[in-house]
């Protein structure tokens, strides 16, 4: 009986270090296909012309040179909140882009491949996130960099809490785009989810303020996906309250895509 005891306990000491050691080695996955991702992006001129590039020219074109640049405007000047927007922008681009990746990496077959492995498909989707983030740190950190040499001013702490803001907030714009790539084809994904970012920033009134649009335009603002969520890092330049309305938009579509994009991970997973 004690032999026996002893094997088991041999056995089940085994097979708990090999499950430890599978963790261990999914865990320490999770943070090379972040670097992975986050390497291949660096390396993709497209992704960093249309990430990196576009909201510091933006914001050159816009914030820099104005008569309105140098405006007081709550906590900070007319160019400090055009460059909040406009690294807003990039933050969200960047996440949405590499959470679309994923539908390529399906169609080629890659998640099947990585669904074997220790990894798993939903700690990839999770390097996906993190490369992200670090991507838009990057990209916020440049647009502030040229803000600050160009003129723009803000409050020094609403510096750090609109950078906070915008980068917690474009967390849901993965979300955007890894939904649309767990549940379109690879085309489909890559449209929608740059129809969904463009079109939600132009009638959400990053790019032109809501007074200067159409009547119209100015009713439809708040029911698309990044109004109120693009509210919250501009609230803290103007010291405009975050309303009812705001707060329930942004709550509802991150809950939706949120959901869409955990929904996909699971049906895709079972699938394989």
């Amino acid at each position: 009986m004690n032999a026996v005891s002893e094997t088991t306990t041999t056995g089940n000491a085994g097979h708990a270090s090999v499950l430890a050691s599978r963790r261990s080695r999914a865990g320490a996955g999770v943070f090379s296909a972040a670097q992975f991702n986050l390497r291949s992006a660096l390396f993709n001129p497209f992704m960093l012309a249309f990430s990196l590039a576009l909201p510091v020219m933006m914001y050159l074109m816009f914030g820099v040179g104005k008569d309105y640049s140098n405006v007081a405007l709550g906590r900070g000047t007319f160019s400090g909140l055009i460059m909040v927007q406009m690294a807003f922008f990039g933050a969200i681009n960047a996440l949405a882009a590499l959470g679309v990746t994923v539908a390529m990496e399906r169609q080629q077959g890659w998640l099947r491949q990585i669904a074997l492995t220790p990894l798993g498909a939903g700690r990839y989707a999770i390097s996906k996130v993190l490369a992200g983030i670090a991507l838009a740190l990057a990209i916020i950190a440049v647009t502030y960099a040229v803000g600050w040499a160009t003129g723009a001013r803000l409050e020094w702490w609403v510096w750090l809490a609109t950078a906070a803001a915008s980068l917690g907030v474009s967390l849901v714009a993965s979300c955007i785009g890894l939904a649309a790539a767990f549940w379109l084809r690879s085309d489909a994904a890559y449209a929608a989810t740059s129809g969904i970012i463009t079109l939600s920033a132009f009638i959400s009134g990053i790019f032109l303020p809501l007074e200067q649009m159409a009547p119209i335009m100015q009713q439809l603002a708040p029911f698309t996906p990044l109004y109120g969520l693009a509210r919250l890092p501009m609230s803290f330049v103007t010291g405009e309250a975050i309303t009812a309305g705001v707060a329930i938009n942004a709550a509802i579509y991150s809950a939706v895509f949120v959901a869409l994009a955990v929904w996909g991970a699971s049906r895709r997973t079972e699938r394989s």
